[in-house]
């Protein structure tokens, strides 16, 4: 993972979310959005609208957005941050 500054100083590690990472997803009709599935990982996907999820260092299911960081914070405790906020709260400090 590479290591992020957060403009307030904390420093944390993080990685963008790239398929394959999640633990599973759940699957919707495309244009009425009516739930199909849960499908973990290695199953195979339908093609459908698709929403990743990752399981937490609890055991309970995360749902977030493809193009999400997961970051590490000081504690060592994973969460997700969505992009946007992420890429307007954190500078790259160095890369792996």
């Amino acid at each position: 993972m590479a290591k992020y500054k957060r403009i307030s100083s904390s420093i944390v590690e993080a990685t963008q979310f790239d398929f394959g990472m999640e633990d599973g997803v759940l699957a919707y009709e495309l244009f009425s959005n009516i739930f199909i599935g849960k499908f973990g990982k290695g199953e195979p996907y339908p093609k459908v609208s698709l929403r990743p999820y990752h399981y937490n260092h609890l055991g309970q299911s995360e749902y977030f957005n493809w193009g999400d960081y997961l970051v590490k914070n000081e504690n060592g405790i994973m969460q997700w941050v969505r992009k946007n906020d992420f890429e307007r709260e954190y500078e790259l400090m160095e890369t792996e």
